[in-house]
């Protein structure tokens, strides 16, 4: 009888897990102009990452991303003489929330 609890419940966690991932997958926008990030990378309130859509090109404040991978995110720093340093830190004070790091 013990065992037949347990079994219940991973099933239950299992169901709940993957429903609450399918929610979180629906509230986030992933798409902009033809390219897809890969969740929790999106455009939207319901990403836990967001990013930046405009002219169908993915952006990081000011700058075009060039690459998104689990760990990193690359983006296009072209040189600019004019540039303030306090467009360039941005990048490095960002934090991943919680959970994503």
């Amino acid at each position: 009888m013990f065992h037949h609890h347990h079994t219940n419940l991973a099933v239950v966690l299992t169901i709940f897990i993957a429903c609450t991932t399918r929610a979180q997958n629906l509230t986030c926008n992933r798409h902009c102009g033809g390219q897809t990030l890969q969740f929790p990378f999106g455009f939207s309130k319901g990403c836990p990452i967001q990013l930046n859509c405009s002219n169908n090109q993915v952006q990081l404040f000011d700058f075009l991303v060039q690459n998104v991978t689990n760990s990193n995110i690359f983006v296009n720093l072209p040189a600019k003489c004019n540039r303030g340093m306090q467009s360039i830190v941005r990048l490095f004070a960002w934090e991943w929330p919680k959970g994503y790091s």
